[in-house]
């Protein structure tokens, strides 16, 4: 096998560089972290994050009846100068915001969380709260 690096030249081969990762460092249905910006899954598949389909993200991100031609999620299309065709591209952020929204809108807090016990959503990030009273060694769980 012959290596890559001539003799007589001054140029030796480049090792690839990695760059640091600048994306949303939000945790997906997968468990891999989300990118910033997503690409449409194609026609049969579903989106690897969110698992939507191709047909569900375009109700969200183009103008169309569904949405009442203003989407709620942010999207471009990313194509060459003077080209016709291109690749949609989502803003994860912008469907977070909006998945976000959804969930709240559909799960309204309980009573029992407007009486001031701490839920979840109310724990700084990282921080774990006791689910119950500590049990003392020897101490059988109630």
């Amino acid at each position: 096998m012959k290596s890559q690096f001539m003799p007589g030249t001054q140029q030796r081969p480049q090792k690839p560089v990695l760059a640091p990762f600048y994306g949303a460092q939000e945790a997906s249905a997968s468990g891999s972290f989300l990118p910033e910006f997503l690409r449409l899954p194609r026609a049969p598949g579903r989106d690897p994050h969110f698992g939507l389909s191709r047909s569900m993200w375009n109700q969200l991100i183009l103008p169309c009846e569904a949405n009442g031609y203003r989407p709620p999620i942010k999207s471009f299309s990313l194509r060459r100068k003077g080209t016709l065709k291109g690749v949609r591209i989502i803003s994860a952020k912008s469907a977070l915001d909006y998945f976000r929204k959804l969930e709240s809108e559909q799960n309204p807090p309980s009573p029992e969380d407007a009486q001031g016990n701490t839920t979840f959503e109310d724990l700084p990030s990282g921080s774990s709260a006791p689910l119950g009273e500590a049990v003392q060694p020897g101490q059988k769980g109630e």
